[in-house]
């Protein structure tokens, strides 16, 4: 008996899709290698549709996230590190995307340590509008939905549309 939710279509997505989303993967990282460091270049609207796709992991705006990023480099491993292993090992894998941290929030934090981007007229928008993230974050839902059941029927047929659209939503 076959999984409800499960497909070699479902599966060979699943391999490639992160890899564009996901901020902490391998290859392509947006927010860390783009965003924050500035080790590539790309163009505007790319950068800025690469950023939309960041947003969808739901860590927090881009330049807040590149200002908790930033501010990691500067004390990597010492207290002011927001993220911190000294603080215990599931804090710095992911507790500290629970807690709200004051100090790698403020406005004078990410002021100092992403006022490039708060340049950009894109990304001001966002920290004027922090709706704008709920937003992003909901149409998140049928947009994969219905990407996955086009490439879905389009790449493997018709029985691998609809669990390879559920498994990019789950």
């Amino acid at each position: 008996m076959r999984p409800l939710f499960a497909s070699t279509g479902a599966s060979r997505s699943g391999f490639l899709e992160p890899r564009l989303v996901a901020p902490e993967s391998d290859h392509l990282d947006c927010h860390p290698r783009l965003l924050t460091h500035r080790s590539f270049k790309s163009p505007l609207w790319l950068e800025h549709l690469l950023a939309i796709l960041g947003i969808c992991c739901l860590e927090d705006s881009p330049a807040r996230w590149v200002a908790v990023h930033r501010i990691h480099h500067a004390h990597s491993d010492e207290q002011p590190d927001p993220h911190s292993p000294l603080v215990t090992f599931l804090w710095s894998h992911f507790g500290w995307l629970m807690v709200n941290n004051r100090d790698a929030q403020a406005l004078g934090a990410i002021g100092t340590f992403a006022k490039d981007l708060l340049r950009d007229p894109f990304y001001m928008q966002i920290e004027k509008r922090p709706w704008i993230l709920m937003w992003i974050g909901l149409a998140q839902v049928p947009a994969f939905f219905l990407a996955g059941l086009a490439i879905g029927w389009l790449g493997w047929g018709r029985e691998a549309a609809l669990p390879l659209a559920a498994s990019l939503v789950v």
